[in-house]
């Protein structure tokens, strides 16, 4: 039996997509998997416990997991890759400077 070029593509397609959940998924696991507190990286120790809840809070980080996987696909599925911890600039300003190199790595 012969298939089409579109149940090939369709096949494809359908695919990636699952590729993509599940590598987005074992990222996401992984932040619950591996040892130590983000927001204790993040804050140093010199960070008072308020400090703490406050970044927790601003990073979502207090609210129940599937709560944090909803919201989680919900910037992922319209583009919104939050700020990086970096510079505090927003991710989406940050990708197109840094494409083109990326492309060539």
């Amino acid at each position: 039996m012969q298939y089409s070029s579109f149940h090939w593509l369709a096949t494809r397609v359908f695919g990636m997509l699952l590729t993509v959940l599940g590598i987005s998924l074992t990222v996401f696991a992984l932040l619950y998997v591996i040892p130590g507190d983000p927001v204790e990286a993040l804050v140093g120790e010199q960070a008072t416990p308020a400090d703490r809840d406050a970044l927790r809070h601003a990073l979502a980080l207090d609210l129940p997991v599937r709560a944090q996987l909803g919201r989680y696909y919900r910037h992922l599925l319209s583009f919104d890759f939050g700020n990086s911890l970096a510079t505090q600039q927003p991710i989406a300003e940050i990708l197109p400077a840094r494409w083109w190199a990326t492309l060539q790595l």
